[in-house]
C-alpha cells in the first residue's frame, strides 16, 4: 500500500462531521410554536388525526434550506385558519428518520405530500412554484374535497381481472354492465408488496387511491359501471393490441409508465379509451365514465336543460392551483316520435364513435322540444340587450320558415344560439331518414368544437395555421394570467368583455347576412332556402384561443410571436393564418384590448375582413429578419456593435502592419 496516498476515509469523516456541524450552526430560529418534526414513532398516529401538508426534507438539500423560511411563513400565516379546518403543517427529517422516508417512497428532497387518514394521497403540485400563497392555496383546496378525509379500506369491488377475464370483457357480446379498466406497469419483480411497487412508476403508488376513490363512488351513487384492473406484466401483447406499448417497454422516462385507462361498453362492445392528461385527481375518470355511458343511453335534454346550457359563463376558479373549467360541447340528435321509421338505434352505434371526442355529450330531444329550444329567448344577461334581441328574433323567423327540420343542434357552453345540421338530401345512403353520413357529422362537430375557447400550446398553434378552408383564416390569443386571486378575477372581466366583443361582432354578421337575405327575396320570384342563411350564420369569423402567462410566460417568443410592450391582462392578439401576420396593436400602437371595445371590434373586421381601407399593420410569423429585432436586449445589440468596431479596427491593424513588412523588404 502506498505510505504516501491521501487518507480518504479520514477526509470523508471530516467532510460528514463539518456537514453535520455547518448544518447545526446555520439552522434557523424558527417562530415561536413551530412544529417539531415527525418521526417513526408520532407519525402514523399524528396522519391519522386530519388532514397534514408534509415536507419531507434534508438538512444537507440545498432547496430545502432556501424552502425552510417559506415554509415557516406558510404556516405562521395559515396555523389559526389551519387549526380551524382542521389541516396542519408538518415536516419530516429524512437523515433523522430514514426507514420512515424510506417507507413513504421518499425520492427527491424536498417533497411536499398531502396526508390524510387513509395515508398519503397526493403530491403537491409539480408546475407549481412553492409560495407561501400557493402552500396556503393547496391547504384551502384539499380540505374541501371530501374524499381526501374518507377512509378507504373497505374498498373491494375492484376486480383484478387475468388475461382470460380481460379478453371476455373486450371480445363477449352478451355483457350488460359498462366496465372502466385501468391497465398498469409491471410489478417491480425485486419488491414483495404486491399492488404497490411498480417498474419506474412514480405516479402509480397514489393512482390505487385514486382507483379505490372511484370503486368507492361508484358504490355509494349506485352507478352501474364496473371497474377493473390489468398488469400488464401478465400479458404484454394484449396491453401492446391496446395502444399501450409504453407500459410493457424499458425506458427512463416515468411518465409513459403512467397507468392508462379505458371503457368498455355493454353488447356492441366499442372501447374508447380517456385520451386526457393523466390526473391523480379522480374526478376526470369518473366524469368520463359517467359522460360515456351517458351518452350510449342516448338521454333526453330537457328545454330547460338547454337553456342552462345557453347561460353558462366562463369563468377561471378563483385559485391558481385550480385549471380553467374547460367548456363542455353538447350535440343533440332531434328525435322525431312520429316519423315512421325510428332511427334512434341507428343514431347510437353513430354516435359512439362520437364519445372519444374530450367532454362531448350527447343528447335526443323531441321535435316539438327542439322548436322551442331554438327559439325561446336566453335568459342570461349577456345577451339581454336590444341588439342581441333583434338578431335572436331573425333567428327564431328564419327557423320557423324553414321547409326542413334540422336533424341536430350543437351548442358550446355559453352559447346563445344553437348551430344547427340540416339533412342532406343529395345523401343517397341515408335519403330515406335524411340522417347525416358519419363523416359529415363528425366534420359538423369538428367545426363547432373549435368555436370553444381553447387554451394554446405549441403543438396547438402549429394545428390551427395548418386548419383547412373549412375553417376562419383568423383566430385570436388573449393573454390571461391565473398567478393569484387579483389576477384571476382581472382574466375573469377580461374573458367576459372579449367574449361580449365575439358575439357583437357574430350579431353584426347576422344583421348583415339578413339584409342581404331580405334583398334576394324581394328580388326572386320563389323564396329563398332559410336553412342555408341557417347555416351561413354559423361560419364563424375567428376562432378564440387563450395563453396563461402564469404556466407558459415563453410561450410566445417560442411561436415568433413579439410585443412591443409588456403584456397586460385581456390582451389579444389577431393572427390570419393564410398570410402568417399577426397584429397586436391599433394605427396607434395601443395594444388590443377588450377594455377597448371598440378599437378591438375594428381590428377584428380589419383583418377578419380584409377591408382595402384598413391601415393595420401586422408582423410576419414566418419572417425572422422582421422579427428578430425584439428577441434580444439593448446589451445584446451593444455587444455586436462592439464587435463589428473591434473586426474593423483590426482590418486596419493588418493592413498597416502589411504595408509596414511591404516598407520593410523595399528597405532590405
Amino acid at each position: 500500500m502506498n505510505k504516501y496516498a491521501p487518507p480518504w476515509r479520514a477526509i470523508t469523516i471530516f467532510l460528514i462531521l463539518f456537514n453535520i456541524i455547518l448544518a447545526k450552526s446555520t439552522k434557523s430560529t424558527s417562530p415561536l410554536g413551530f412544529p417539531k418534526v415527525l418521526n417513526d414513532k408520532n407519525f402514523a398516529k399524528e396522519i391519522s388525526q386530519g388532514l397534514h401538508v408534509i415536507d419531507f426534507f434534508s438538512p444537507y438539500c440545498s432547496h430545502c434550506k432556501t424552502l425552510q423560511p417559506i415554509w415557516e411563513e406558510a404556516w405562521k400565516t395559515f396555523q389559526v385558519e389551519g387549526k380551524g379546518l382542521k389541516i396542519h403543517f408538518n415536516q419530516v427529517n429524512c437523515i433523522e428518520s430514514a426507514d420512515l422516508c424510506f417507507d413513504e417512497k421518499i425520492s427527491y428532497f424536498p417533497s411536499i405530500r398531502l396526508y390524510g387518514p387513509s395515508g398519503y394521497i397526493k403530491n403537491f403540485p409539480f408546475n407549481s412554484k412553492r409560495t407561501v400563497r400557493n402552500l396556503i392555496d393547496f391547504a384551502k383546496e384539499e380540505v374541501s374535497v371530501q374524499s381526501n378525509w374518507d377512509t378507504l379500506d373497505n374498498v373491494n369491488n375492484i376486480e383484478i381481472l387475468n388475461t382470460t377475464q380481460l379478453k371476455e370483457i373486450i371480445n363477449s357480446t352478451s355483457t350488460d354492465e359498462p366496465y372502466l379498466i385501468s391497465f398498469w406497469p409491471p410489478l417491480d419483480p425485486d419488491s414483495t408488496e404486491e399492488f404497490e411497487a411498480f417498474e419506474d412508476c412514480d405516479d402509480c403508488v397514489p393512482f390505487q387511491r385514486t382507483w379505490k376513490l372511484i370503486a368507492q363512488e361508484f358504490i355509494s351513487s349506485n352507478i352501474n359501471i364496473s371497474i377493473g384492473y390489468f398488469d400488464c406484466g401478465q400479458d404484454h401483447d394484449i396491453c401492446k393490441q391496446l395502444g399501450f406499448t409504453s407500459l410493457v417497454k424499458n425506458t427512463f422516462i416515468r411518465k409513459e409508465h403512467q397507468p392508462k385507462v379505458i371503457m368498455v361498453l355493454p353488447n356492441n362492445k366499442q372501447i374508447i379509451n380517456f385520451n386526457e392528461d393523466f390526473t391523480l385527481d379522480p374526478t376526470p375518470y369518473k366524469e368520463f365514465a359517467k359522460r360515456i355511458y351517458q351518452n350510449y343511453q342516448l338521454p333526453f335534454i330537457s328545454v330547460d336543460d338547454v337553456d342552462l346550457i345557453k347561460a353558462k359563463e366562463l369563468d377561471f376558479p378563483q385559485s391558481s392551483l385550480k385549471p380553467f373549467p374547460i367548456q363542455k360541447h353538447h350535440l343533440i340528435y332531434i328525435h322525431d316520435s312520429n316519423s315512421p321509421n325510428d332511427v334512434s338505434l341507428q343514431i347510437i352505434d353513430q354516435l359512439q364513435e362520437l364519445s372519444n371526442i374530450p367532454n362531448i355529450y350527447i343528447y335526443k330531444i323531441s321535435l316539438q322540444d327542439s322548436n322551442l329550444a331554438m327559439t325561446r329567448n336566453n335568459q342570461n344577461n349577456l345577451f339581454s340587450s336590444l341588439e342581441f334581441q333583434i338578431s335572436a328574433d331573425i333567428y327564431n323567423s328564419l327557423v320557423s320558415s324553414s321547409t326542413n327540420s334540422p336533424k341536430f343542434m350543437f351548442l358550446n357552453d355559453g352559447d346563445f344560439l344553437p348551430k344547427l345540421l340540416f339533412p342532406n338530401n343529395n345523401n343517397n345512403n341515408n335519403n330515406n331518414n335524411n340522417i347525416p353520413d358519419r363523416e359529415e357529422l363528425l366534420s359538423f362537430i369538428e367545426r363547432n368544437v373549435m368555436q370553444s375557447f381553447i387554451p394554446l400550446t405549441g403543438n396547438k398553434f402549429d394545428a390551427f395555421i395548418d386548419l383547412n378552408d373549412n375553417y376562419p383564416n383568423t383566430f385570436t390569443i388573449q393573454l390571461i394570467n391565473t398567478t393569484d386571486v387579483r389576477t384571476l378575477m382581472r382574466s375573469n372581466r377580461a374573458i367576459q368583455k372579449f367574449q361580449t366583443i365575439k358575439f357583437d361582432f357574430q350579431r353584426t354578421n347576422i344583421l348583415t347576412k339578413n339584409e342581404q337575405y331580405l334583398k334576394k327575396s324581394k328580388n326572386i320570384n320563389s323564396p329563398l332556402s332559410s336553412q342555408s342563411y341557417l347555416e351561413e350564420f354559423f361560419n364563424e369569423h375567428f376562432l378564440t384561443t387563450y395563453i396563461d402567462l402564469a404556466l407558459q410566460p415563453k410561450l410566445l417568443q417560442r411561436l415568433g410571436i413579439y410585443l412591443n410592450k409588456k403584456p397586460k391582462i385581456g390582451d389579444v392578439i389577431i393572427i390570419n393564418r393564410k398570410t402568417k401576420n399577426y397584429y397586436t396593436a391599433d394605427i396607434n400602437n395601443n395594444a388590443f384590448n377588450p377594455y377597448n371595445p371598440t378599437q378591438l371590434l375594428d381590428g377584428l373586421k380589419d383583418v377578419v375582413l380584409q377591408l382595402p381601407t384598413s391601415s393595420l399593420k401586422g408582423n410576419s410569423l414566418n419572417s425572422p429578419l422582421v422579427n428578430i429585432i425584439p428577441r434580444f436586449s439593448i446589451l445584446f445589440y451593444l455587444m455586436i456593435f462592439c464587435l463589428i468596431i473591434l473586426l474593423w479596427k483590426f482590418k486596419k491593424f493588418i493592413n498597416l502592419q502589411t504595408k509596414r513588412n511591404i516598407s520593410k523588404e523595399k528597405i532590405h
